[in-house]
């Protein structure tokens, strides 16, 4: 499903990763909140996602990105 939306936003595909959270959207949640070409909505959901996720790497990935000296 991702590779035949890349590119292209996919709201139904974000909800479906926040709702299931699995750990191998990780890098690309990581990639979307980075991305000065996503849109602020897009990079809000992706970090709402990361936040909710059960996983030790999403919490250091948050960490990373809450002391990052680009983060507001």
């Amino acid at each position: 499903m991702k590779t035949e939306n890349a590119g292209k936003p996919n709201a139904a595909f974000n909800q479906l990763v926040w709702g299931l959270r699995p750990k191998t959207a990780q890098p690309d949640l990581v990639a979307t909140i980075n991305s000065s070409s996503a849109s602020m909505p897009e990079r809000l959901a992706a970090l709402d996602a990361l936040g909710a996720m059960q996983w030790p790497e999403a919490a250091r990935a948050m960490e990373t990105f809450i002391t990052s000296s680009a983060t507001p």
